[in-house]
């Protein structure tokens, strides 16, 4: 989603369709449809797009004062003001008060393996 929001809907219908086609022609074309997506970078309007969508997971859980605090990171971010990982790291707090498997199990929230330090 954070690279190209419109590919990311028709990865979804091609996985969705799974039982459909032969498992070797659907991981081909995943495949394909995934690295053409990430041969173009990403940037701060398709991230602040992301960040906004895992809000919205958030918001029968969080009070106003919690919703106001991330909002702001998550802006402050669009504006160039904070790194991603700020408004990344409010979110995992969150998910961690309030968990959910789904987002438990996403790898934008977590895409490297800590040791590395990539985020910082």
């Amino acid at each position: 989603m954070a690279y190209n929001p419109k590919m990311y809907q028709a990865i979804g219908r091609l996985v969705s369709g799974a039982g459909k086609e032969h498992l070797d022609t659907l991981f081909s074309q995943y495949l394909t449809m995934l690295m053409q997506t990430l041969s173009k970078p990403t940037n701060r309007r398709k991230h602040t797009n992301v960040l906004m969508h895992l809000q919205g997971f958030f918001k029968k859980y969080l009070d106003p004062q919690e919703k106001q605090e991330l909002a702001e990171q998550i802006d402050k971010y669009r504006l160039g003001y904070v790194p991603l990982l700020a408004p990344i790291t409010l979110l995992q707090h969150h998910l961690r008060k309030y968990p959910n498997d789904y987002l438990s199990n996403q790898v934008y929230l977590a895409p490297y393996p800590e040791q590395l330090g990539l985020r910082a």
